[in-house]
């Protein structure tokens, strides 16, 4: 599993350097310091996954999400950083991103999230989901989503891992149909990818975890 990382601080990327060579199983792959840099080399260096740090200098982390998830659309993401900010949490959450873990994190843990993402999950620091579940999901009421039985269907095997041409397989149906369902889904959803359909799913209580 190739590993890169998008931080500035020369000392803290050695670190993460440092921790990550502890695991036989990810190999660490490319460092750039910063987003530009990023964009530049990763369609030659692509990685399975790619940590990004919000505060770069030129293009912030946040400000390249989408751009990198266009670059690379099945590099997995997880945002490492120091801030806590909710808004800036939930806009990254909204980007596409697969995870989002605090800089303090501790090592033991900062590996075992990185295994959840690399397995397929995604991935929190305890205070950051605590904040969204506090600040956002609970004290904001947020209209209910209503799905068709079919709708529902289709979600359900993508959360599974299903492509759309399984999906289409599964249930008996054409490809063009399975597509038409994804869009009604992302539009009663208000997202934009598979990934960000199945954590607001979840989050709303449509899918379980």
């Amino acid at each position: 599993m190739k590993v890169s990382l998008v931080e500035d601080d020369p000392k803290f990327a050695m670190l993460t350097i440092g921790i990550l060579q502890k695991r036989s199983h990810l190999e660490f792959h490319k460092w750039y310091q910063s987003a530009e840099e990023a964009f530049r080399k990763l369609k030659k260096d692509s990685c399975h996954l790619l940590l990004l740090d919000l505060e770069l200098p030129g293009l912030s982390g946040a400000d390249a999400i989408e751009k990198l998830k266009q670059l690379v659309p099945d590099m997995k993401i997880i945002v490492y950083t120091v801030h806590e900010d909710e808004d800036l949490i939930l806009r990254c959450i909204h980007s596409g991103i697969n995870g989002y873990i605090l800089k303090d994190t501790p090592e033991e843990l900062f590996l075992a999230e990185i295994d959840v993402v690399i397995s397929g999950g995604s991935s929190l620091s305890p205070r950051v989901a605590e904040k969204i579940i506090k600040d956002y999901y609970f004290d904001a009421p947020k209209p209910v989503v209503k799905l068709t039985e079919r709708e529902f269907a289709v979600l359900n095997l993508i959360s599974l891992g299903y492509s759309y041409a399984e999906a289409a397989e599964e249930l008996e149906v054409s490809l063009h149909t399975i597509r038409r369902h994804i869009e009604k889904i992302y539009k009663k959803l208000n997202v934009n990818n598979r990934t960000q359909a199945i954590r607001e799913a979840i989050l709303r209580g449509i899918l379980s975890e």
